[in-house]
């Protein structure tokens, strides 16, 4: 009856209303940490642990000053890089025994791959192109990845973030399909270089700090998630007449 719509539809606006809020709050401080992380990051890879050593220019507007001990260094000299292969995408499954990695990160799974060991990967094509990945173990790299390889010594987590930092994607280029990033753009690409054992220090403070960032990003994701969830089954419910809205919900 009208009646009941009328109730029904006045109490789901209310309730939804409170959820949408509360989802809102959450993401917002999803993104508040996601800049943070981010930010600690670029700040850590550029400018190192120690807050009183003496600084100098570096020349690379993005690095700003860093430290006066470390050098600046073109990428190639320490990565480098060729596409994956094709692969049609009617084999990419949900499962499998190795993932597929493409322009855009994870893309799904195989029974076979074309790489083991341990690399960085770049989206060479997509939205995302320039993304960066850690892979390990045996996988798949599609033509759309750039898969770099270690060629000279530097801390493989410290290259990691650093490449992470620089945000690849800026160096995009557009074409008539998609953005896409080329392997000579990434290699001229100017990184900042401590000594290895300041890398390797750097790089475990780092994964310390993002795994602590994540663990709260993921928990966060998971509440919003979860209050989607009840949102949708709480409409359900409510629209079918599985529950009726008593007086002292109305108010």
């Amino acid at each position: 009856p009208l009646s009941e719509q009328n109730k029904i539809a006045a109490f789901l606006d209310k309730k939804c209303g409170q959820i949408d809020k509360l989802s809102e709050k959450l993401q917002g401080e999803i993104e508040k940490l996601q800049e943070y992380k981010k930010s600690l990051i670029s700040e850590t890879v550029t400018q190192g642990l120690d807050k009183n050593v003496a600084m100098k220019d570096s020349g690379v507007d993005w690095i700003g000053k860093i430290p006066e001990h470390w050098k600046i260094s073109k990428n190639k000299y320490f990565l480098t890089m060729n596409s994956g292969d094709n692969i049609d995408t009617n084999f990419i499954n949900n499962i499998g025994l190795y993932p597929v990695y493409g322009g855009n990160g994870l893309r799904g799974y195989l029974n076979r791959y074309n790489y083991e060991g341990e690399f960085l990967l770049i989206g060479r094509q997509g939205a995302l192109s320039g993304n960066v990945h850690k892979v390990c173990n045996k996988f798949w790299a599609t033509e759309h990845a750039l898969v770099g390889t270690l060629i000279k010594k530097i801390n493989f987590n410290y290259l990691y973030y650093v490449l992470d930092a620089e945000n690849l994607n800026q160096y995009a280029f557009e074409t008539a399909a998609q953005p896409g990033i080329s392997i000579s753009k990434i290699g001229n690409v100017n990184l900042p270089v401590p000594p290895l054992a300041e890398q390797q220090a750097i790089a475990a403070f780092l994964d310390d700090k993002c795994s602590q960032l994540d663990a709260v990003i993921a928990k966060k994701q998971q509440q919003v998630s979860i209050l989607a969830d009840y949102k949708k089954s709480l409409i359900y419910e409510y629209v079918t007449g599985k529950k009726e809205v008593t007086a002292d919900e109305v108010h």
